[in-house]
């Protein structure tokens, strides 16, 4: 999906997997996210963003809900902010090689 995004150009917003409540899924969780940044890497033209990263400065109690699975309002928020800085960072930086071309 990705490859077909980017072949017409369109940019595809890749996110990872959010923080789980287990060490288990979290582990399985890190080890997905590491590959799907590599593949973003690799691709050239997809944006990836690491939800897990944005997520872990906070306590699991503030960005999951009680049932240890569903994030949070504050999680979802926090998650919304970082999704909209990228993409408006990565438009930015397009805009700018495009004066540069």
């Amino acid at each position: 999906m990705v490859e077909d995004c980017i072949s017409t150009d369109i940019t595809p917003v890749v996110l990872s997997p959010f923080v789980y409540g287990s060490r288990y899924t979290t582990r399985k969780a890190i080890v997905y996210t590491n590959a799907l940044q590599e593949l973003c890497l690799t691709l050239r033209g997809a944006v990836f963003i690491d939800c897990m990263r944005a997520l872990e400065a906070f306590p699991r109690s503030m960005t999951l809900m009680n049932d240890g699975f569903h994030l949070s309002a504050k999680a979802h928020n926090l998650i919304g902010e970082v999704i909209g800085q990228t993409i408006a960072a990565d438009v930015t930086s397009l805009k700018q090689e495009r004066r540069a071309a």
